[in-house]
């Protein structure tokens, strides 16, 4: 499945009211490897099993209930991991990654 939304703003005409908010609720079986990118917006993979591959410009990442190979980066924003298994390659240039496991662990 490939899902892609673009849009164009006209220079000078953008106004809060102007502004485009697009949210997506995908539904997968829980055996499915996904690569999911955002210029501008945050990602949430929860309860899959396989290999995850996610990028956001902007916006957090969050990792729940996951287990398999997953690469995460964002370059402004958090990388949010609760139960994540396997082997975890998180980067964020202007963020933290923080690790609610282990919080928990520390309560």
């Amino acid at each position: 499945m490939d899902i892609t939304v673009l849009s164009t703003v006209l220079t000078d005409y953008i106004h809060s009211e102007d502004a485009i908010d697009v949210h997506f609720k995908v539904y997968v079986p829980k055996k499915t490897s996904t690569q999911l990118r955002s210029s501008d917006g945050d990602i949430l993979l929860k309860g899959l099993t396989l290999n995850q591959n996610c990028m956001s410009s902007d916006g957090d990442i969050k990792l729940v209930d996951l287990s398999g190979d997953i690469f995460a980066k964002t370059f402004d924003g958090d990388i949010i991991i609760d139960n994540v298994t396997g082997l975890l390659d998180s980067h964020t240039s202007d963020g933290r990654v923080i690790n609610l496991s282990e919080q928990k662990t520390l309560i």
